[in-house]
């Protein structure tokens, strides 16, 4: 009887496109939860409106986040239009976002700025930051996918929230990113683009870097903005693969996935490894 662990839970909702909110024990963090679908190549489904209108008006099944993260500054992760509008009726959210040079990006700043929002500009290779007692967020700089987006300040991100381990690649170029970084990190959940869990380069890194104990696919268009269709490739992948990477499709708005763990694992403190060396 002594030595009976408590189950701790990680609550995981899906927003859209990149978007997930994280809970667990009162605190919860939004991670590229705020964007914009307002066009381009790839497509992108934009934020329903009713969980939008959850969002801001703090009613409904949805958390209200305590902290707003962003991977990258492109517009179908970060919408400074509706990170304005966010700040402006929730104004104790502190913000982390990579460095950017736009022109609404730097409107952005300077109204965070105006209001005495709580922010921390990202840079350099690695970054990380123990906001909260149960709340530990770290940037490792990696390439985006793409050569036409060499220069874009890109970020994974890894989240420890009531010792749950959590990793968001965003849009990693799996290509030339190895994620060694990683590989000794005990991750309680993985979260992938569609075209990372398709390739084999992709597969190689989920299955021999990575590990995960869950991952889950993100970055899908809805049913109906879904024309290149991308959810048909990626079911068939997720059967393909069903034996070796198993992985949960995230696809419908305010999805909701639980992740249990037992109080004393995952004691490994990636933060700090090394200045306890």
């Amino acid at each position: 009887m002594g030595n009976k662990r408590t189950l701790r839970t990680c609550e995981i909702y899906f927003i859209g496109n990149a978007g997930v909110l994280i809970s667990a024990d009162d605190t919860s963090v939004l991670i590229d939860g705020l964007y914009s679908s307002r066009g381009g190549e790839f497509p992108v489904s934009p934020i329903p409106g009713d969980v939008l209108n959850e969002l801001y008006s703090r009613r409904g099944p949805l958390p209200e986040p305590d902290y707003l993260v962003f991977s990258h500054p492109h517009y179908d992760h970060l919408s400074e239009k509706l990170l304005d509008s966010y700040l402006d009726t929730h104004p104790s959210g502190s913000v982390y976002l990579p460095e950017g040079t736009s022109s609404a990006y730097v409107r952005s700043l300077y109204n965070m700025k105006q209001r005495g929002n709580t922010y921390e500009i990202i840079t350099g290779k690695e970054r990380q930051y123990r906001p909260g007692k149960d709340l530990e967020i770290s940037f490792y700089k990696t390439r985006h996918l793409g050569k036409n987006f060499k220069q874009t300040l890109h970020y994974c991100i890894l989240i420890t929230i009531s010792s749950c381990r959590l990793l968001f690649t965003a849009d990693v170029d799996f290509f030339s990113e190895s994620l060694s970084q990683f590989s000794q990190v005990p991750l309680n959940a993985a979260f992938v683009n569609p075209f990372l869990y398709h390739n084999e380069e992709g597969q190689k890194i989920l299955r021999n870097t990575l590990q995960a104990e869950h991952t889950y696919i993100y970055h899908v268009p809805f049913e109906e903005n879904d024309k290149y269709h991308i959810r048909h490739m990626i079911n068939k992948d997720l059967y393909r693969y069903r034996k070796t990477t198993p992985a949960v499709l995230l696809c419908t708005p305010r999805q909701n996935e639980k992740l249990t763990l037992k109080e004393g694992e995952q004691t490994y403190d990636v933060l700090y490894r090394k200045s306890q060396q």
